[in-house]
């Protein structure tokens, strides 16, 4: 609802606003209320940038890049992730907060040098910027108007169809799709990685190895995978892509389970 009423742009740009003065609340805190609303304003933001940004990429981006830029995102998530454990193994955790405000700021100043979804400005009647931001996104010298056209072909049916409710995501037609996407972004936050990287220093601290290296070394082999992901997706498609990762997202978690309940067993500690 907010992407579609204040555009992409302008619902990236309320989201680095949002995120910044949850930053400052967490830095400002004197109690744990303070801190529940920073991270609650800051997780927010991120919400909103988590549907956006997708959004916004897969609607400025050619058809033939688009898997490679796509996938970039997830590359420059994980890229922020391993600069926070740098910063933070010798910063406190306001100094990491101050260390947020740069991405924010970056967002929101950087908006300003980019154009709004050529998609988006055809869905609300700006005709002009619409061929403006076309025009920018495909160079100077470029043929717009076979592209412009099969955009406003595609917003004018949008508008042409019936008014869809949630009951019509449940029709025979649309149920698979519906099950298969919903369950795509569903599953892969219940995989275990997210509690292996919100436990990764009690986990490698465990493990009697040092957790600050450890976490800085985890964060860094995600964001080589994530690069060469962004480089295979578009030769190797994503369904291959997307087992193996499942695939190695199982073992690693059987094999931290398996290490810790053998380390519960006295007998066993040997074989952790």
């Amino acid at each position: 609802t907010i992407a579609d009423a204040i555009g992409r742009k302008g619902a990236m740009r309320l989201s680095s606003m949002i995120c910044t003065a949850g930053l400052m609340a967490i830095y400002v805190a004197k109690g744990p209320n303070m801190l529940y609303l920073g991270r609650f304003l800051s997780g927010y933001s991120v919400g909103i940038l988590s549907y956006v940004i997708p959004v916004f990429v897969g609607e400025i981006t050619p058809n033939k890049l688009r898997g490679a830029i796509g996938s970039s995102n997830q590359l420059f998530i994980v890229a922020g992730l391993a600069a926070s454990y740098v910063v933070g193994a010798f910063a406190g955790w306001r100094t990491l907060a101050l260390f947020g405000l740069a991405p924010c700021l970056l967002l929101f100043f950087g908006l300003f040098l980019i154009p709004e979804s050529p998609r988006w400005l055809a869905m609300s009647g700006q005709e002009e910027e619409f061929e403006a931001a076309l025009r920018i996104l495909r160079g100077p010298q470029a043929n717009i108007s076979e592209k412009a056209d099969l955009i406003k072909e595609n917003v004018t049916s949008l508008k042409l169809l019936p008014k869809v409710t949630v009951m019509h995501l449940f029709g025979k037609a649309n149920i698979r799709a519906v099950i298969i996407s919903v369950g795509l972004m569903a599953f892969q936050q219940f995989v275990g990685i997210n509690g292996i990287v919100y436990y990764s220093n009690y986990i490698f601290q465990s493990a009697g190895y040092n957790p600050t290296v450890g976490s800085i070394l985890f964060a860094v082999i995600q964001v080589i995978v994530s690069a060469g992901t962004a480089i295979l997706i578009d030769r190797t498609g994503r369904r291959p892509l997307l087992l193996m990762s499942a695939s190695g997202l199982l073992l690693g978690s059987l094999l931290i389970a398996m290490s810790f309940f053998l380390k519960a067993h006295e007998p066993a500690t040997h074989l952790v």
